[in-house]
């Protein structure tokens, strides 16, 4: 695991990928009993600490 965290949560691993705008790192948090995949992104700032998405991440399984 990942030492990563969004205030609520430690992500389950993290990963870079490479694209033409540059690298971009993904943060994994898995649900028990996942059944799809739900990506989303910080877009021009804040980063994954973004109050947005940190209450996504404490709200979502």
């Amino acid at each position: 695991m990942t030492a990563a965290t969004n205030g609520t949560r430690r992500a389950d691993r993290r990963q870079t990928v490479t694209t033409d705008a540059g690298e971009a790192r993904i943060s994994w948090w898995e649900a028990r009993r996942a059944r799809t995949v739900l990506a989303l992104g910080h877009g021009a700032g804040g980063g994954i600490e973004a109050r947005d998405l940190a209450a996504l991440a404490a709200a979502l399984p």
